[in-house]
């Protein structure tokens, strides 16, 4: 846990896997009358944003935000090589440390994710 101490940049959280797709997190409808597609979250997408930030929460502790620009590096762990867009995992993750480890994830200056396969024996 980091809590009882001022963070930094060097700080490191760890969330837990992924329980189901990222992609069935969201869907996008398109609104009649008004002429454009918008995206809401879905019951599955919340309930998994609140385990973040819970997560995030107990790891944090009653730290501060932290100010300034900021880098974010991002390891994705897969039990398989089932196909998957890294892009659609981030932006859930990002928006549930929102408040508790950064101010506004307009701070992040640098994003990196990377694809980690876990070797099953």
């Amino acid at each position: 846990m980091l809590s009882g101490r001022k963070h930094s940049s060097q700080d490191t959280l760890h969330c837990r896997p992924l329980s189901e797709r990222a992609s069935s997190t969201a869907k996008f409808v398109q609104l009649p009358k008004v002429g454009f597609t918008t995206r809401y979250m879905t019951p599955a997408g919340k309930a998994l944003k609140a385990l973040y930030e819970g997560e995030a929460r107990y790891q944090w502790g009653f730290a501060k935000p932290l100010t300034g620009d900021i880098a974010v590096s991002i390891a994705l762990y897969f039990g398989n090589r089932r196909k998957a867009d890294l892009d659609n995992f981030n932006k859930l993750s990002l928006d549930a440390l929102t408040g508790i480890v950064w101010e506004d994830d307009s701070q992040i200056a640098k994003l990196t994710i990377e694809r980690v396969m876990i070797r099953r024996d």
